[in-house]
């Protein structure tokens, strides 16, 4: 039974995961003032070992410390993942074993360019390794792709002259629906199976636009989110003529 789905922040990736106090109570093995280790399986069945405990300065919140950067690095985890940890007992319900798994895994993201939106979307070369390349004298591959409202693109990616990849077919007919600009910033994921195994194969695309700043930061959102904006109304100039 899934107990926790959480968005990973900043802070989860960098110090230490932080439950909040509504999930407490589906941690019944960690008491306050004293760590717990929990051990718990991947998706693919490995074994990972969490150091937990339980904070109450403020309210109370589980902590997993020693072992968790470790599992955060290994799983090259970003802000913005999402993690889901189950929670299943035995038939006498006696004993407890847990199991975390990634729903969503961010495999790269990027500042659009000029080029990128009018010619094809550039792959970093640093993330190349996240997407398949065409074999068998095939010249492209056909991505499969899920936006954020879950409508379903088809993108070609094509070698370029840089010995890298690109989409070009399929991408630019998203970038006229979605009104993509230069500025916006494209985040591509992967996403888990029912049975937890990740498809490379399984994308999902977010663009996002920094529509205001706070602090002298941009603070980007969905363009799913934000009203589309309208062309402008051409101006009709009326002349009349004196026949006279």
């Amino acid at each position: 039974m899934a107990i926790i789905k959480r968005v990973l922040t900043s802070a989860d990736i960098e110090r230490r995961l932080t439950i909040p106090r509504y999930y407490v109570g589906a941690f019944p093995d960690v008491q306050e003032s004293q760590a717990v280790e929990l051990k718990m399986k991947d998706e693919m069945g490995h074994a990972w070992t969490f150091r937990c405990s339980l904070e109450s300065a403020i309210s109370p919140r589980l902590v997993f410390s020693s072992g968790w950067l470790h599992f955060a690095s290994s799983k090259h985890l970003h802000v913005g993942d999402t993690i889901i940890i189950h929670r299943e007992v035995d038939q006498d319900n006696t004993a407890a074993s847990y199991k975390i798994e990634l729903l969503y895994m961010e495999i790269f993201s990027k500042l659009l360019t000029i080029s990128d939106v009018t010619s094809g979307l550039s792959i970093p070369t640093g993330d190349l390794l996240h997407f398949p390349t065409p074999k068998g004298g095939r010249c492209y591959m056909v991505l499969v792709v899920n936006d954020s409202i879950g409508q379903v693109w088809k993108f070609h990616l094509y070698p370029n002259s840089h010995d890298t990849l690109a989409f070009t077919e399929g991408w630019l007919e998203f970038v006229k629906a979605k009104g993509v600009r230069e500025g916006d910033k494209v985040i591509f994921s992967t996403g888990n199976n029912q049975d937890g195994a990740i498809l490379h194969e399984h994308y999902s695309i977010v663009v996002k636009r920094s529509p205001f700043t706070f602090q002298g930061e941009p603070i980007y959102m969905d363009v799913e989110e934000l009203p589309r904006e309208r062309l402008p109304i051409p101006t009709t100039e009326i002349i009349f003529f004196n026949k006279n």
